[in-house]
């Protein structure tokens, strides 16, 4: 403790650093923080309370690049009361340069119990490009009060947004089936003008289309769009067993080397016109040895061949001289 050497009795009810001693004989702390200073002249014992304390978290708010016009999605701020007396707060404002760019929500109330905390939700609204800045004020009965934090975000020209809707950005189809996905474009920060949309990575034998493949933008209504993905089916091809041919192959050789071992005895035996007869039956033989073995099932041969593809789908739009891109993924399984 420190004093001006000038004794008194006076300062209930006012800050501890206004209050008045005679003669400060003992001083002694309690569990709560509290300070307790004996008075001997005066037979009084002066009681000086630990003041709250403010805590912010996050210490700052930064925002992401928002287009002008529009709102971002909410950041909160929670404020504590670190000490162990009631916080009195007079009030929550925004401040600063380009306060009209914030706005703030809160739980917080004209007073805040020790330890308790309460909310501040604070949105950005960028009201031109570039950057913006600002500061939150929490006047209240804490040590060193106005609290304040700042608060930062940049606002960038119009822009478009493109999301899918409906049954989700994934489809599954059999080979010459047709997959169908829907989304939806919509312009921010008065973005006007028309949007031209692409497809990209199909797999083979398939086709991906946009309609309509471009589409004008007002600068505030949102407009549907549909890809559309169109496959083809595989065609069913007989398969040959090597090891049945390897089974077969001497019978029919057999057959034909016995055809050839005839046309041989008859030919001194036999005019020529049974020579030939036998002749065919021996060429006869070997196409049937090219045919031995039978099929053994079928196969899927062209078409769309089975497996996962992932599907791009982009927006582009130039506004001023700035061309806009959006891609968009969208997963095809084929079977």
């Amino acid at each position: 403790m420190a004093g001006n050497g000038s004794h008194n009795f006076g300062g209930d009810g006012g800050p501890a650093t206004s209050a008045s001693l005679n003669f400060a004989l003992g001083v002694a702390v309690d569990a709560e923080g509290r300070l307790f200073i004996a008075d001997t002249p005066y037979n009084r014992v002066r009681v000086v309370p630990l003041p709250p304390f403010v805590a912010f978290s996050p210490a700052t708010l930064l925002f992401s690049t928002q287009p002008k016009s529009t709102t971002s999605a909410v950041q909160t701020i929670t404020l504590t009361n670190t000490g162990l007396v009631p916080l009195t707060i007079s009030s929550i404002a925004i401040a600063g340069t380009n306060a009209a760019d914030y706005a703030q929500m809160n739980t917080c109330g004209a007073a805040l119990e020790a330890g308790a905390n309460c909310a501040i939700n604070v949105t950005f609204t960028p009201s031109a490009e570039g950057s913006s800045t600002a500061t939150l004020t929490v006047t209240d009965s804490a040590p060193g009060s106005p609290h304040t934090l700042s608060l930062s975000g940049t606002g960038t020209g119009p822009d478009l947004s493109v999301a899918v809707t409906g049954s989700g950005g994934s489809a599954t189809v059999t080979a010459g089936q047709t997959a169908t996905y829907n989304l939806s474009v919509t312009p921010q920060a008065g973005l006007s003008g028309t949007v031209s949309f692409t497809c990209s990575g199909a797999p083979a034998q398939a086709t991906c289309t946009v309609s309509p493949g471009s589409l004008n933008l007002n600068g505030t209504a949102s407009a549907p769009i549909t890809v559309t993905v169109n496959t083809t089916a595989r065609s069913a091809v007989w398969m040959i067993s090597k090891p049945h041919f390897e089974q077969w192959i001497w019978v029919c050789w057999l057959g034909v080397l016995s055809a050839v071992s005839l046309v041989t005895i008859r030919k001194h035996r036999r005019g020529w016109r049974r020579t030939w007869a036998l002749l065919g039956v021996a060429t006869l033989g070997l196409a049937l040895c090219a045919a031995c073995g039978g099929s053994e099932g079928t196969h899927g041969a062209g078409g769309t061949p089975a497996g996962t593809y992932t599907l791009t789908v982009t927006a582009s739009i130039t506004s001023g001289t700035t061309t806009l891109q959006h891609n968009v993924a969208l997963t095809l399984t084929v079977k």
